[in-house]
């Protein structure tokens, strides 16, 4: 985007993330800021300021970390301009409700239910074989496992529509997708163009990623 023309400043909870991101734009010549913050007080506080964005972009496991949609969401409104854009991509709720052998194990998720996941994230960067890393991949360790614990947040697609269009946010596109972003969530994934990621041909087609398009006023 910033390629493009666009001023483009990033958000990340993560001291270590915001620094990668630095250090990369510094080594690719990319124009960017990247500023370190809680997402809902960061964005109260760019309100506050005055702060005033024409889009505002998230994607890939967004969702599943907010414990509370609506201010969220009224956050983004907050710094939009009049006329201003929300995108979101994101992975579908649906897909959760299988396990890696795609057998039909979960309920569906609402209400922003934590889960406790006490294995914490994995590296599944790595087990994507190359699939998350178009730029390329270098093997790391070996067997990563996390000794930290975390929650994630279960919402389903109603319920991220609903707290968009709550917040004044009208919704303009919802698309649906059939396939992961290079990600290999599920047994025996097959890989199709641009680094796609579709059931197997013996499974039914279920939506495994979304996106919304939404605007201000």
């Amino acid at each position: 985007m910033a390629r493009l023309g666009a001023t483009v400043t990033g958000v990340d909870l993560s001291d270590e993330a915001v620094s990668s991101a630095r250090d990369l734009a510094e080594k690719s010549g990319t124009r960017a800021t990247f500023e370190h913050g809680d997402v809902y007080e960061w964005l109260e506080e760019a309100s506050r300021e005055g702060r005033r964005f024409d889009v505002a972009f998230a994607s890939y496991g967004v969702i599943c970390w907010l414990p509370d949609l609506r201010r969220w969401a009224r956050g983004i409104t907050n710094i939009l301009n009049p006329g201003g854009r929300f995108v979101l991509i994101d992975f579908h709720p649906a897909a959760d409700i299988f396990d890696r052998d795609w057998n039909h194990v979960n309920d569906y998720h609402c209400g922003g239910e934590p889960l406790l996941l006490e294995e914490g994230v994995g590296d599944y960067v790595a087990a994507s074989g190359g699939g998350l890393t178009p730029a390329g991949f270098v093997e790391g360790a070996r067997d990563f496992e996390n000794p930290e614990g975390c929650y994630l947040f279960r919402w389903g697609l109603g319920e991220v529509v609903t707290a968009l269009a709550e917040a004044e946010l009208r919704i303009t596109t919802l698309e649906e997708y059939p396939y992961a972003n290079g990600e290999r969530k599920f047994a025996g994934m097959r890989e199709l163009p641009s680094r796609r990621m579709a059931p197997p041909e013996h499974i039914p087609t279920i939506p495994l990623m979304y996106g919304i398009r939404a605007k201000k006023g």
